[in-house]
């Protein structure tokens, strides 16, 4: 079964679901997605501050991240 497949069962399922329940999936994903973003979110400074520790980092203007991202 592929995920298009599974993804329209799914929302067919969720058809079924009364208002409240279906009220409280979407409360429940969203509560995951935060929680999933904050994950990623602290993953992703721990990176960066051993990549800071281990002076990988230099100091740069704005100007120079301006430009790097222009370029």
């Amino acid at each position: 079964m592929n995920n298009k497949t599974m993804f329209s069962d799914l929302l067919e399922a969720v058809d079924d679901l009364s208002m409240d329940e279906q009220e409280t999936l979407i409360s429940i994903l969203q509560r995951r997605i935060v929680d999933r973003r904050r994950a990623e979110l602290l993953k992703d400074i721990k990176r960066a501050q051993k990549e800071f520790e281990d002076n990988k980092c230099k100091p740069v203007s704005p100007a120079e991240i301006m430009k790097e991202l222009l370029s």
